[in-house]
């Protein structure tokens, strides 16, 4: 397998973790199904200007001997913490952005504030209290 070949592969890893948080928000409040959902627009909007970057910058910086040739484990870390990096800092700028997205877009417009906390209203009552 060359980098050609790899990069696509390696971002259909990256979309693919988020089934498991997608599946573990099935029973949970707002809150969790927002942040999977967040999770998966990160991956899939960072995978997208990161293909394209890739796939327009890469043969520029990049001998076609190396883009051709064959991937070592040591290239694929590479890759992939240069794709989690590059994601993170396109996006973080636009993280309001990008929640205001979620909540448009599924449906979660309003906002989830803490549970109230709970009051034992059968307390002792001390002198010194």
């Amino acid at each position: 397998i060359n980098f050609n070949m790899a990069v696509p592969i390696l971002m259909g890893q990256n979309i693919g973790t988020c089934v498991t948080a997608m599946l573990s928000s099935v029973g949970a409040n707002k809150n969790a199904k927002r942040a999977a959902v967040i999770h998966l627009y990160f991956n899939v909007i960072g995978t997208v200007i990161f293909m394209i970057v890739y796939y327009t910058v890469a043969p520029l910086i990049f001998s076609s001997e190396m883009l051709n040739g064959t991937v070592t484990e040591t290239g694929i870390a590479i890759v992939h913490t240069t794709f989690n990096v590059f994601a993170t800092s396109l996006l973080l700028p636009f993280n309001k952005l990008l929640v205001k997205l979620v909540g448009t877009a599924s449906g979660f417009t309003q906002n989830v504030t803490a549970p109230a906390p709970i009051v034992n209203k059968h307390k002792k009552r001390h002198k010194y209290n």
